[in-house]
């Protein structure tokens, strides 16, 4: 991956979610990740349900202090842009074992490919933004809104507790609140950027709620009430 890619894929991430650490402490769902569970004890035991809250909060907050790194190196065209955007990209492997722990590395493989494929998406329309191509925007909206689908027809195929019709309007709401944000950066509104980021930051919580919940429900004898 280039610099000048990487650096468009590294903004996206961040503004997907770079507030989020910076406003977890007023959330009471990240307050649940005081305790340290990494993907490999998920993977290799039998955990609580809220363990597995806290691995996937903990793998959420690793990835915002990796891009947030990554964006200030982008801003200080920094020579070690690309191995923190190579860094980001360990942390999606991450956050797809999480998926793998529960479903199997098949499932772990195909949620990875697609979370990568959504991240190309908000890079394409964060560069066509940036050179005022519309069509390419459009594009880029038209992918996400295809990824989307994908992605809560994977849940939906793997999960009852899960249906497209409860993920995908939690995903269009996250897609819609990240593309505002790069729309008002573009526009140089830093400070209503910020306030469009922090609602970003907050909603995500509701998607990583919502899959933990999902999949302890289903698998009760592997994530238990303990």
């Amino acid at each position: 991956m280039n610099k000048s890619i990487a650096g468009i894929v590294v903004a996206v991430l961040v503004v997907g979610g770079v507030a989020a650490f910076a406003l977890s402490s007023n959330d009471d769902t990240s307050n649940d990740t005081s305790n340290d569970v990494t993907t490999s004890e998920v993977q290799s035991t039998e955990i609580s349900a809220g363990d597995l809250r806290v691995a996937l909060n903990n793998a959420l907050r690793e990835h915002v202090e990796l891009a947030g790194v990554s964006l200030r190196n982008v801003f200080t065209e920094s020579p070690d842009t690309d191995a923190a955007v190579s860094a980001l990209d360990a942390n999606s492997v991450e956050v797809a074992g999480l998926v793998g722990a529960a479903y199997g590395e098949d499932a772990e493989s195909d949620f990875l490919d697609l979370w990568r494929q959504h991240i190309t998406f908000f890079a394409n329309y964060t560069a066509a933004a940036r050179d005022g191509d519309m069509a390419g925007m459009e594009q880029a909206k038209e992918d996400l809104m295809g990824y989307g689908q994908a992605a809560s027809g994977f849940f939906e195929s793997a999960n009852p507790n899960l249906p497209a019709s409860a993920v995908m309007p939690l995903l269009e709401e996250h897609r819609d609140l990240v593309i505002a944000t790069i729309d008002l950066i573009g526009a140089g509104d830093f400070e209503a950027a910020y306030v469009k980021l922090g609602e970003a930051a907050d909603q995500v919580n509701k998607i990583g709620d919502a899959l933990a919940g999902g999949i302890a429900a289903q698998m009760p004898e592997k994530f238990s009430d303990q």
